[in-house]
């Protein structure tokens, strides 16, 4: 299965800092992560693809 993390990471196009991370469902995660630009929110499915991007807080 791939990390949750490193798939927002390729969506976002850099490295995020995990501020917190919720099972959903069996078959997803929310992902809330830091970035140099801000803080998003993230749903992304356990086959690793994002299903939702949510900008939380803008730096």
């Amino acid at each position: 299965m791939p990390s949750a993390l490193a798939a927002f990471d390729a969506r976002v196009g850099a490295r995020g800092t995990l501020v917190t991370r919720l099972p959903v469902a069996s078959e997803a995660t929310e992902l809330i992560v830091d970035y140099p630009d801000g803080r998003f929110l993230c749903m992304v499915r356990n086959d690793g693809q994002v299903t939702s991007l949510t900008r939380l807080r803008q730096r």
